[in-house]
């Protein structure tokens, strides 16, 4: 089983909203797999794949490091009192 559908189960068995649910990843399948599923994708680099390769996927966004996420997620309406 793919990991896109392995994902799509958990979803389902969960109950789990797309429109709230990101996936992060420095693999182009992970963009992939968001679109498929209608979620928000998060590429992150310095994994084994160029950032370049990362960028032709056409991710939702692409961060270089963990700390760019908190202020993508606050803007979804995540984690408002987080500071970053």
């Amino acid at each position: 089983m793919s990991k896109g559908e392995r994902l799509r189960l958990y979803m389902h068995r969960y109950n789990l909203n797309p429109s709230s649910t990101f996936i992060i990843g420095d693999m182009p399948v992970e963009t992939d797999i968001a679109r498929n599923l209608g979620l928000t994708s998060i590429s992150i680099t310095g994994g084994f794949v160029s950032a370049a390769r990362l960028e032709a996927a056409r991710p939702d966004y692409t961060i270089n490091n963990h700390h760019e996420l908190l202020p993508i997620l606050q803007g979804h309406g995540f984690f408002r009192n987080a500071e970053s």
